[in-house]
């Protein structure tokens, strides 16, 4: 299943229900978005902004992309810039 999802901002989190799943069942996901934690631990911190320095010089691709956080194509002290202002922000 696909769900495009407008209108969510940063830093919260949203629920997802998806209605007659089999003709019955009403199944819920719940994800969180946080821009800067890109190592998926809920919060925005020094492994963050680590992750992000270790990759800066390189170009985005399929495997690397969530470390480009200004989504310019390159991974680069714009990003790192970006993960250290959020640092301390978790998602609630």
């Amino acid at each position: 299943v696909i769900a495009n999802l407008t209108g969510v901002a940063d830093n919260q989190r949203a629920t997802v229900t998806l209605s007659g799943v089999n003709g019955v069942l009403s199944p819920t996901a719940t994800v969180g978005f946080l821009v800067g934690d890109v190592t998926s631990s809920r919060s925005v911190n020094v492994s963050d902004i680590s992750a992000v320095k270790a990759h800066s010089g390189q170009s985005a691709t399929t495997v690397n992309f969530r470390f480009d956080l200004n989504v310019s194509g390159t991974i680069n002290g714009g990003d790192v810039s970006t993960v250290k202002a959020r640092s301390g922000l978790v998602i609630p």
